[in-house]
């Protein structure tokens, strides 16, 4: 969608050229890719830290501080931490 460059120019929005250089494509990734291996080893482990704490892979990456929710205060994480809205009803494992 082109910008308003009116309205949005305090925004500083990038041109046509500029956000497809910053998007990377967004074709079907095999085990091979390594944006696919990383999304792995990443976003599985925050998903399952969701509803089991001490899931193995998610507090490795809580022990080294490679979570969101490790760098802001406990109190800020309802809306600046990782969002687990889909685990409302479902009780969390320590």
């Amino acid at each position: 969608m082109p910008f308003a460059k009116d309205n949005s120019d305090k925004y500083g929005p990038l041109t046509p050229e500029q956000l497809n250089q910053t998007l990377y494509e967004f074709k079907t990734k095999q085990k091979t890719s390594p944006m696919a291996q990383l999304a792995d080893l990443y976003l599985w482990p925050i998903c399952m830290g969701g509803y089991h704490a001490s899931n193995r892979p998610y507090q490795r990456l809580a022990d080294d501080g490679k979570l969101i929710d490790c760098h802001i205060k406990e109190d800020e994480r309802p809306m600046l931490g990782s969002k687990y809205s889909c685990f409302e009803n479902v009780e969390r494992k320590a």
